[in-house]
């Protein structure tokens, strides 16, 4: 009776060092991981898929659990995870807040030093998408301008996105004064970033109105595939070739791994991750180290 009380206690015990009480300590077991992943819609999951991989197999071919949850955008993931100290999910760098923790990956932290030097391996590009049977419409295509020029660049560090190796030309406008709407619709990760540089170009061009919709980089892409007037910009947060659009690379984010902020755990290898969406790791007590 001693050595299964013995057990018993061990195992909350471990529970409790990952900051995952079962049961706020009111029954004895140690409570599965919440797998929390995107809507299929999203590129964040569609990156997150393509890097994750053990023995040669990426996630996106393999069988995920059946216990995982959906989430339709950035806010909610980070919201469940807030909330339940069981909580795994992975989200934008350029969201990432102290309201969850992020963890290393492969002994790597995701920073923006970490990124440039090609340490943090979960990284993923923010494109713009602009078609290839049309052109753009002259306000669409000022905006876009804009959005790739030096005018950008200091709205594209202040929301946590990291400048690619491309080059970044001067914005000018053929007219002084624009005016009218124009779309851009897609990622929901590219909402913080887009918003700001909306928010600079209005500035600019006043009389220019410039309508988000944040509902996922597969309705971007579909979004500009389906636009017959050229005045719609697509939102991707990963990339995916298609003989319908182009994709210009505005800037480089990385993919953070998060959990809930008294989670002691602080770190996972990327055979790890795969294992705890393949449902093979159950319990945040599984994990060594």
């Amino acid at each position: 009776m001693k050595k299964w009380k013995g057990i018993a206690l061990g195992a909350v015990t471990v529970g409790v060092a990952f900051g995952i009480s079962a049961c706020g300590g009111s029954c004895g077991g140690e409570k599965n991981i919440m797998v929390i992943s995107r809507d299929a819609e999203s590129g964040t999951r569609a990156a997150f898929e393509e890097i994750v991989k053990k023995d040669g197999v990426k996630l996106q071919d393999a069988t995920l659990t059946d216990d995982m949850e959906m989430a339709s955008g950035t806010g909610i993931v980070k919201s469940k995870v807030e909330t339940n100290e069981t909580a795994i999910g992975y989200i934008s760098f350029s969201s990432l807040d102290d309201s969850v923790k992020a963890l290393e990956v492969d002994g790597v932290y995701p920073s923006v030093a970490t990124v440039q030097n090609g340490e943090y391996k979960m990284t993923r590009p923010f494109v713009l998408m602009t078609p290839t049977a049309r052109e753009l419409s002259p306000l669409a295509q000022d905006f876009f301008n804009f959005c790739m020029s030096t005018d950008a660049q200091d709205e594209i560090a202040a929301a946590g996105c990291i400048e690619s190796s491309r080059e970044f030309t001067t914005y000018s406008t053929a007219e002084a004064t624009l005016s009218g709407t124009i779309r851009v619709e897609g990622s929901t990760s590219m909402q913080d970033i887009m918003d700001a540089l909306i928010g600079e170009y209005k500035k600019v061009q006043p009389s220019v109105t410039v309508t988000p919709t944040y509902n996922g980089s597969s309705n971007g892409r579909s979004a500009v595939e389906n636009d017959t007037t050229g005045n719609t910009i697509g939102l991707a947060s990963s990339s995916k070739q298609n003989d319908k659009y182009e994709q210009h690379t505005l800037c480089i984010d990385a993919i953070a791994v998060i959990v809930h902020k008294e989670n002691t755990l602080d770190g996972l290898t990327v055979e790890q991750l795969f294992d705890i969406y393949t449902g093979e790791i159950t319990k945040f007590s599984e994990i060594a180290g």
